[in-house]
Order: C-alpha cells, then sequence, then structure tokens
C-alpha cells in the first residue's frame, strides 16, 4: 500500500480520499462511479463546470450546488485511482484486464471527448504522462478547487473576466481523457454503465437532449440563424485580433458554448432512424415556448449545401465528422486565448476548414427545422 511522505496534504501526491478498502482494491471505485455517473454525465458535468466554473454558485442543473459538490469528490476520487495506476504499472492488475481488443470495442460503442483510438495500446503510459505533465496528482486536486473557489464572489458572474480559455480547456480535456481512460478500465471489468441522470451527451443536458429539435429551435430564436451566422463570422477573425483588452474572450465564450450545443444537437439527430423524421409529434410545438425564429418571405442564401444536400439536408448532417468539430472547436479557443502571433501555417489553415463545416452544419441544420417544423398558434 503507498505509504504517506508528509502531515501537509498540499504538500504530497497522496490519495487521501480513498478508504483502506479502496486503496487495496481501487476497481470498486470504478464500480461505484460508472454506476452512479454515465460516461456523457461526467463529461457533461465536466465541461458545464469548465464553461461555468466561475459561477458554480448558480450551477442550473440537477440540484445545483450540491450536484457541483458531490462530482468534485468523484474526480478527487478518480484522480486518486489514476494515481494508483500509474505507480502500479509494472504489476497493471487493472490495466491487464483492458486488452486492446476490449478497449477498442467500448471506443466504438461510446464517444469520448479526448482518448484516442492509437491511445488504447497504451493507456496506462497516456494516464501516467497526464499526471506529470501537470505537476502531480496534488496539482490537479488544486485545479479543481482553484476552479470551485473561483465561484464564491458573484460579482463578475456573466462577464467572461474569469475565465482563462489558454490553461482551461487543456486543464479540461486532459481531465476528460483521465475519466475516459478509466471508464474503459471499468468497462472491460465488464462492470454495468450507469443511466444517463444529468446529460444527454458529452455537452447537453438530459432535458436539450429529449427534443433536440425544440432546443435548436430555440437556438435559432435566441440568436436567429443570421445573426448566428455573422457571430460565426466575428468568432473566425479572433483569429487577427484574439482577446479583448482585459485579456479574456468575454462574448466569444457564450458563442463557442452554443457551437458545442448545436453540434450535439446534430449528433443526437443523426444517430436517429428515418422513422423519427416521419414523425410529426416530433416537429410540432406551441408558438409560446419558442418565438419566431422564421418568416415566410424570409429567403436566406445557403453557400456550402449541394442540390441535393439542399433538398436532403439530414443528408448533410450525417456526413459531417461531428467529433472533429468538437476537437476543433476546443484547438481553435486555445489558439484564440493565446498571445501568438498569426502566421498562416497548417494549424491557420485548418481553422478555415473547421469554420466553414460549422457554417454549413448550421445551414444544413436551420434548413432541417424551416422545413418540417410546425408551429401550433
Amino acid at each position: 500500500m503507498a505509504k504517506r511522505v508528509s502531515v501537509w496534504l498540499w504538500e504530497e501526491d497522496y490519495p487521501h480520499s480513498l478508504s483502506e478498502e479502496e486503496l487495496r482494491n481501487p476497481a470498486t471505485v470504478l464500480q461505484q462511479v460508472f454506476s452512479q455517473y454515465s460516461l456523457a454525465d461526467c463529461q457533461y458535468l465536466l465541461w458545464e463546470w469548465q464553461h461555468c466554473h466561475y459561477r458554480p454558485f448558480s450551477f442550473s442543473f440537477g440540484e445545483g450546488l450540491v450536484t457541483l459538490f458531490r462530482f468534485r469528490k468523484v474526480l478527487n476520487k478518480l484522480l486518486d485511482v489514476a494515481w494508483l495506476i500509474a505507480r502500479d504499472m509494472d504489476d497493471g492488475h487493472l490495466l491487464r484486464v483492458c486488452t486492446e481488443e476490449k478497449g477498442r470495442h467500448i471506443w466504438e460503442r461510446d464517444y469520448f471527448l479526448a482518448l484516442k483510438r492509437e491511445n488504447l495500446p497504451t493507456l496506462g503510459d497516456t494516464l501516467k504522462r497526464m499526471l506529470s505533465d501537470g505537476g502531480g496528482l496534488q496539482w490537479w486536486k488544486n485545479i479543481l478547487y482553484h476552479w470551485w473557489g473561483m465561484g464564491i464572489s458573484h460579482e463578475q458572474l456573466d462577464d467572461g473576466t474569469r475565465t482563462n480559455p489558454m490553461d482551461e480547456i487543456p486543464q479540461f480535456i486532459q481531465l476528460a481523457l483521465m475519466i475516459e481512460i478509466q471508464y474503459v478500465i471499468a468497462m472491460a471489468l465488464e462492470y454495468s454503465p450507469g443511466e444517463n441522470r444529468f446529460a444527454a451527451l458529452a455537452y447537453l443536458s438530459i432535458e436539450e437532449g429529449r427534443k433536440p429539435v425544440k432546443t435548436l429551435m430555440k437556438i435559432f430564436s435566441k440568436w436567429e440563424y443570421e445573426e448566428l451566422k455573422e457571430k460565426l463570422r466575428q468568432l473566425y477573425y479572433l483569429l487577427n485580433f484574439c482577446m479583448d483588452d482585459n485579456g479574456n474572450l468575454s462574448e466569444p465564450n457564450g458563442i463557442i458554448h452554443t457551437l458545442h450545443k448545436i453540434i450535439a444537437l446534430a449528433s443526437l439527430l443523426a444517430k436517429n432512424g428515418d422513422d423519427y423524421f416521419l414523425q410529426p409529434e416530433n416537429f410540432s410545438f406551441p408558438y409560446e415556448g419558442l418565438g419566431c425564429f422564421w418568416q415566410h418571405d424570409h429567403h436566406l442564401p445557403f453557400h456550402h449545401l449541394s442540390d441535393e444536400e439542399y433538398e436532403r439536408p439530414l443528408l448533410a448532417i450525417r456526413s459531417f465528422d461531428l467529433p472533429g468539430l468538437h476537437r476543433g472547436l476546443h484547438r481553435f479557443t486555445v489558439y484564440i486565448a493565446s498571445d501568438r502571433t498569426l502566421k498562416l501555417d497548417e494549424e491557420v489553415i485548418a481553422f478555415v476548414g473547421l469554420f466553414q463545416q460549422l457554417e454549413r452544419l448550421l445551414e444544413a441544420l436551420y434548413l432541417l427545422v424551416i422545413q418540417r417544423i410546425r408551429i401550433e398558434y
């Protein structure tokens, strides 16, 4: 069993959150965590916390602050188990059960934000590198403590001045990677995954995912289609100007958050069979709950869709690499939050393709909605 090296909690890497029994058998922690939280729950709670961590006392789902407090305790336990796994790599009793074949099956079945297929043969090394690249176990726990602590003051709830995407997006990705590796290990141990309690997908709440078309319509009603495309273009122009004068992303944070939700909604719609789109109840909503997002004489240009996709936008939606759009948007956020000088390199050229695909996705989703929607006045 790992031994303590210091009486000061903040000066040592040690799995303080685990009981003696959990230290002897850390697999029980994985069984408990992933029976209570689905993978999508973990991804979503972490994402919402990262995006809104400067106001955790306004956490808007589950039991609010209680939900976040419990999830933080879960993350501390998973960090401790990750530390044990990384120390136990020579024996690797937890890693032995996770063969490459099992890992590949799990990876193909579930959606992963950070875990890549090429990571599967080296899960232990990837986990060890994640811990060491940050600064060790206690460093990662301090990150969570820092995220939590920034919610104490209500003075700057939504202006974005407390966010630091250049650090926090990479931290979010690494924490997601830590969760996803341990989820793969838990599933390789043939533990039963928990049902979604908070999330429909990694970027959508359970409520938003129940009626994806209605959620889309609310987004288009709030922003309007042309305004949303203009916001998308303004976001792209930040490649030249990056952050505002105060060193934060402020308003663009909200647009980025909305774009991730739009991509996730497209993922839900793309998974549905053709029968779903033939059922009127999935596209019929009262006017009072949606607002105005389209007028009959409102003819809009669609620049990125072929004639066939214009007639059948669902065909276009199903053709996207939607996980790739999520990852590309994360990379873009980190890029514009940095202080680097703009150069026309491969990364910037890739961002051009990213934003063309995001605009194409907006066009396809908007067309799908206006072709099928039924408003009950």
